[in-house]
């Protein structure tokens, strides 16, 4: 009877996974296993953009935003991988000299960079090692507005790398400016 009741309940998420994805849905597992289908949108007072992440994202407090040095955090504060928006300068900066900015800073922590359009916008993506952090990497993902630079910093463990890849290209691939 318990085995005929996990298998029933393991169809029933299975199905649900089928027709949320088959609809065009988003399905995502958190670090607890919880499932949650669809997608919240991060919509920040302070932001000139908006974008969609997994519903089963948490959105930090002020607190956590203040010790990550962000304006907005989204993803699973357990497993140390999320999405942070850092306001980098009121200014809008070159692809170039934000790539120059993110190598002296971080210098041999940097294991790669690459050019990006995402949500219509170019972008520089530079690949870092975390000091001090053991099996995690973040990419900041580096752009200008009108009137100032952003950057959108992917971070993961390893146990959540690859997840945590297509999330963030799919926030990035959402982010659409404010009018």
């Amino acid at each position: 009877m318990l085995v005929a009741m996990r298998v029933s309940s393991a169809l029933a998420v299975v199905a649900v996974i089928l027709l949320a994805s088959g609809c065009g849905g988003s399905v995502s597992i958190n670090d607890k296993g919880q499932m949650a289908v669809g997608e919240k949108t991060l919509e920040v007072a302070s932001l000139p953009f908006t974008f969609s992440y997994p519903g089963s994202f948490q959105e930090a407090t002020d607190a956590s935003a203040k010790a990550t040095h962000s304006v907005a955090v989204v993803g699973i504060p357990s497993e140390d991988s999320y999405i942070a928006v850092h306001h980098n300068g009121s200014a809008p900066m070159s692809l170039d000299a934000l790539e120059a900015q993110a190598r002296r800073a971080l210098g041999s922590s940097v294991t790669g960079t690459r050019r990006a359009r995402h949500g219509g916008i170019e972008m520089v993506a530079v690949t870092t090692r975390v000091a001090g952090g053991g099996d995690l990497s973040a990419t900041m993902n580096g752009f200008s507005t009108a009137q100032d630079t952003w950057l959108i910093e992917c971070r993961s463990n390893l146990a959540n790398r690859k997840l945590m890849a297509r999330w963030c290209s799919h926030a990035l691939d959402s982010l659409t400016l404010r009018k």
